[in-house]
């Protein structure tokens, strides 16, 4: 058995680091309302940002995805609850003022994570959310959205 050393940390460095040299490739984003920075990453089949929590405690990945004016929010609502109950690593909820199914996923990173185990969440998590709502953009009742969440601004080069 091999032991992984803990990413030091974590924080947005180190992140940035196993990202770079897993060739995932990703934009360093901040300012944003909560000041603090983010990635996105752009690599894998949904963007998505990871943050890490003011006080170090969790990372968080999350995306979302705009929704139709066709279908109702009783009806998202439903299907956020669905999407729960069969997707186990995300939890999904819509947002009624924004229009916007998203989801999240908190890695608690109080203990330190490894390099290997951030890389897998890294990997996996668009995937299973864009897994999650394919079915359901096909048939019409979300729409692809690129767009943030808040107000970013980019910061040139890495951390």
């Amino acid at each position: 058995m091999t032991d992984f050393p803990l990413m030091a940390g974590p924080n947005i460095a180190t992140m940035a680091a196993a990202l770079r040299k897993n060739c995932i490739e990703y934009v360093l984003k901040g300012v944003c309302s909560d000041q603090s920075s983010s990635l996105y990453v752009t690599e894998f089949a949904f963007p998505y940002w990871i943050r890490l929590s003011s006080d170090e405690k969790f990372i968080s990945l999350n995306t979302y995805i705009e929704t139709s004016d066709g279908v109702s929010d009783d009806e998202y609502l439903e299907l956020a609850n669905r999407l729960n109950d069969e997707f186990l690593l995300i939890q999904f909820h819509f947002d009624r003022d924004l229009r916007r199914l998203s989801g999240v996923y908190m890695v608690p990173a109080r203990s330190g994570v490894t390099e290997p185990q951030f890389l897998v969440l890294a990997r996996l998590f668009p995937g299973i959310f864009a897994e999650a709502t394919a079915s359901r953009n096909a048939r019409g009742e979300l729409v692809p959205s690129q767009a943030a969440p808040c107000q970013l601004i980019v910061i040139e080069g890495d951390p």
